[in-house]
C-alpha cells in the first residue's frame, strides 16, 4: 500500500460529481457493497447491489486512481455512484489500517478452528456472492466430470474475447482488456492441460480470436500486453510438452512462421523457440524452410510488397540456418539476394568488417559508390562506412583529413572529436583545435544574418567547452545570442558565479518567450537551482534580477503565481514598496 496517489474523499467527489457523490454514499452507508477484492498490483474490484448486481473495478497506482462500471450511468467509462460506493469502502478500509498481514493471520488461525461443514457453507455464500469466483469454480467441477470439452472452452473463449467496432476510449479499451485477461486467466491453465493436438487449437483460435478483436480497437496504449503475456506463456507450456515427436513439433513451428500470420507477430516465433529445437526438431523445421525457399519468388525491387516480404521473411529463416552452421559465405550469398539500394551495399560491407572479411567488405563499399542520384546523405553514410574500412586497415591519416573535411562542411562537433580521438593513437600533427577556433571566428565576422551570427557563435561556444576554456565560453556567450541548449550548458558549469546571472536572465526570459506552462515550470526550476548554488555575496544581484523577471513579465499570470510562490522574498520587497 505504500507510495500510492494520495486518496480522499474530496477526490472521490471530484471523480464523479457532486450527485453521483451523494448517491454513492447512500449505498456505502447501506452495506450494498459485496466482495470487494484488493490486489498487490493496485486493482480494486467488487459487487454492487443496485437494481441488479454491478461489477466495478478501480485501479489505484501512485500516479492515478480511477475507475469504472459496467452499469448504463458508466458504460464502463465514468466514475458513477457504484464506483463511488467502492471507492469509499476501499478508502475506509485503507485509511483505518484493516488491510494488514496481522490481520490475514488472525483470520487464517480462526478459519483454520472452525468444523468443515461451517467452512463449506461459508465458502459457497463466497462464492455465490462473486460471479468471478463462481465462474471459477463452476469450471474447476465441469473439469473433473469431463464435462468441460474443448468446444465448451472454445465457447466460453469466444465469449471472453467479444468483437468490438469503434472502440478507442483509453478507459473502455483497458476495461475490455481487464476483463479479458482475467477470463483467459481461468482457461488457460485448463487448456495447458489438455493433449497436445486439442491445446494448441485452442489456442491458435485464441490468438486469431484476438487478433480479429484488435481490429476494431485502438489499443495504442498497450493494454493488451498483459494478455499476450499470458498467452506467450500458454504457447510455451504447449510447446514445451514431452508428448511432441521431434519432427512433428519443427514442422509445426516451421509452418507457423511461414504462415506469416500476424497474430502470432508478439510471440518471437524464429528466436527463442527455434533455438531450443533439439537436433531431429531443428532438421525437420529447417527441410520445410527449404521447401519454402524452392518456390518462393525472387523481387526484383523492395517496392512490390506482395513479393518482397513473403521472400524477406523466408530469407530470414534461412540465414538463420546458415549462422546456426557458422557459415557466414553462405550467409553473404543468401542476404546478397535482396540488395536493392544503396544502403543494402553498406550494411553488407558492415557485416563483412564484422567478420574481419577485408575483401569483401570493399566489394561491397565500391558497389555503394556505382549508384547514382546520391543524396547528401547517402554520400556521408558512403563516408562513414569508408572510415570504418580505413579504421580496419588502421589508415589513419585518411580518417584524419575525412572527419577535417566534414567539421568544415558544418561544423558539428562529434567529427572534431572523432578526428582527436585518432590522433591520440598516432604521431600525425595535432593543430586542428585552434584551426577550428580561428575557421569559427573568421566565420562570425562574415556572418551577416541574425540566424548565421547565433548558430556560428554557438559553435564556437561548443568548441571552447570541448576545450575545456570555460572564460572563453562565457565571454562568447556574453556577446551575443547562442541557441537555448548550449546556454543552459555554459550556465550549468557556471552556476555557482554571479557572472552567469546575465546569461540566466537570457535563458529564462527565452523560456517565459514560449508562452506555456512548462516552459514557465522549466523558468522557475531554472532560478532556484541557480539560487541555491550562489554564495551569499551574490543573493542581492539575483534577487534584483528576479524582480526585473517580474517587472518584464506582469501579463503572464500563471508565471508571476509561480514565481511569487517560489521565492519569498518578492512579496517582502512589495511590501516595502
Amino acid at each position: 500500500m505504500d507510495n500510492l496517489k494520495l486518496l480522499s474523499e474530496s477526490l472521490i467527489e471530484k471523480l464523479s460529481g457532486s450527485g453521483a457523490y451523494k448517491r454513492g454514499v447512500d449505498y456505502y452507508q447501506h452495506g450494498l457493497i459485496k466482495s470487494l477484492h484488493i490486489n498487490p498490483k493496485g486493482k480494486i474490484s467488487a459487487e454492487v447491489i443496485g437494481s441488479k448486481i454491478y461489477h466495478v473495478h478501480l485501479h489505484h497506482t501512485s500516479t492515478l486512481f480511477e475507475g469504472h462500471c459496467n452499469c448504463p450511468a458508466s458504460d464502463n467509462f465514468d466514475f458513477c455512484k457504484h464506483c463511488v460506493a467502492v471507492a469509499l469502502s476501499y478508502y475506509h478500509q485503507i485509511h483505518a489500517g484493516t488491510i494488514t498481514s496481522s490481520d490475514d493471520n488472525k483470520i487464517r488461525a480462526y478459519v483454520e478452528s472452525l468444523p468443515q461443514s461451517q467452512l463449506v457453507d461459508a465458502m459457497l455464500e463466497m462464492i455465490n456472492d462473486n460471479s468471478l469466483l463462481h465462474e471459477r469454480w463452476l469450471l474447476k467441477v465441469q473439469l473433473l466430470s469431463e464435462t468441460l470439452t474443448p468446444a465448451a472452452l472454445k465457447k466460453r473463449i469466444t465469449k471472453a474475447i467479444p468483437y468490438k467496432k469503434n472502440l478507442w476510449d483509453y478507459r473502455q479499451v483497458g476495461y475490455y482488456f481487464s476483463e479479458v485477461e482475467m477470463a483467459l486467466q481461468q482457461y488457460i491453465p485448463i487448456i495447458e492441460k489438455l493433449p497436445q493436438n486439442q491445446a494448441l487449437k485452442l489456442f491458435e483460435y485464441t490468438l486469431s480470436r484476438l487478433n480479429k478483436a484488435l481490429e476494431g480497437i485502438d489499443d495504442s496504449v498497450g493494454y493488451r500486453y498483459a494478455t499476450e503475456e499470458l498467452l506467450t506463456n500458454c504457447f510455451q507450456t504447449i510447446f514445451d510438452k514431452d508428448t511432441w515427436i521431434d519432427k512433428d513439433k519443427g514442422k509445426y513451428l516451421a509452418k507457423t512462421i511461414l504462415k506469416q500470420d500476424e497474430a502470432y507477430g508478439f510471440l518471437d516465433l524464429s528466436g527463442h523457440h527455434l533455438e531450443v529445437l533439439n537436433k531431429a526438431a531443428r532438421q525437420a523445421f529447417f527441410t520445410q524452410v527449404e521447401k519454402t525457399w524452392e518456390t518462393t519468388t525472387r523481387p526484383t525491387n523492395s517496392n512490390d510488397w506482395g513479393v518482397y516480404w513473403p521472400f524477406i521473411n523466408v530469407q530470414k529463416l534461412m540465414i538463420k540456418k546458415s549462422q546456426l552452421a557458422g557459415d557466414f559465405h553462405q550467409e553473404l550469398s543468401l542476404r546478397a539476394l535482396s540488395v536493392f539500394n544503396l544502403n543494402d551495399c553498406l550494411y553488407l560491407s558492415q557485416l563483412c568488417l564484422k567478420q574481419k572479411h577485408l575483401s569483401e567488405a570493399l566489394h561491397w563499399q565500391k558497389q555503394a559508390e556505382q549508384y547514382n542520384d546520391k543524396r547528401p546523405h547517402d554520400e556521408d553514410n558512403l563516408l562513414s562506412n569508408q572510415i570504418s574500412i580505413w579504421h580496419y586497415q588502421k589508415d589513419y591519416s585518411n580518417i584524419v583529413l575525412s572527419q577535417w573535411h566534414r567539421y568544415q562542411q558544418n561544423y558539428h562537433l562529434p567529427y572534431l572529436q572523432a578526428l582527436f580521438d585518432v590522433i591520440e593513437r598516432t604521431t600525425l600533427n595535432n593543430n586542428y583545435y585552434q584551426q577550428a577556433q580561428t575557421l569559427l571566428q573568421t566565420e562570425l565576422t562574415k556572418a551577416t544574418s541574425a540566424q548565421n551570427l547565433i548558430y556560428y557563435r554557438t559553435k564556437l561556444v561548443e568548441l571552447y567547452l570541448y576545450g575545456s576554456q570555460i572564460d572563453q565560453a562565457l565571454l562568447a556567450c556574453k556577446q551575443g545570442e547562442i541557441e537555448i541548449h548550449t546556454l543552459l550548458e555554459v550556465i550549468d558549469l557556471y552556476s555557482h558565479d554571479a557572472r552567469v546571472l546575465p546569461l540566466v536572465e537570457q535563458a529564462v526570459s527565452n523560456q517565459i518567450g514560449q508562452t506555456n506552462n512548462e516552459s514557465y515550470k522549466e523558468a522557475i526550476a531554472l532560478l532556484k537551482k541557480i539560487k541555491g548554488r550562489l554564495d551569499k555575496k551574490s543573493q542581492s544581484i539575483f534577487e534584483d534580477m528576479v524582480l526585473r523577471l517580474l517587472q518584464n513579465n506582469k501579463q503572464k499570470r500563471n508565471f508571476v503565481a509561480w514565481l511569487k510562490e517560489a521565492f519569498t522574498f518578492i512579496s517582502l520587497d512589495q511590501e516595502s514598496h
